[in-house]
């Protein structure tokens, strides 16, 4: 992936990552913007490409993903 003033260039692949694996996890939008105290609109825009990502930022999504399958088990 490239890289530039920290944001993913490739936002809809990311975005579509985030998408599949939030929906894997059984989670609405709504739920899962708010594990990193985002809004859905973001987490919205993000999985459609329409929003850049961080690199901080889609980690942290993740992070927070894998939280939940810690709490689970």
């Amino acid at each position: 992936m490239k890289y530039h003033n920290n944001n993913l260039t490739d936002v809809e692949n990311v975005g579509e990552q985030l998408r599949r694996i939030r929906k894997e996890k059984g989670l609405t939008q709504k739920q899962a913007a708010e594990l990193t105290y985002h809004t859905r609109d973001w987490l919205s825009n993000v999985e459609i490409g329409r929003t850049p990502i961080t690199f901080v930022d889609a980690v942290r999504q993740l992070e927070a993903y894998d939280r939940l399958n810690e709490v689970d088990h």
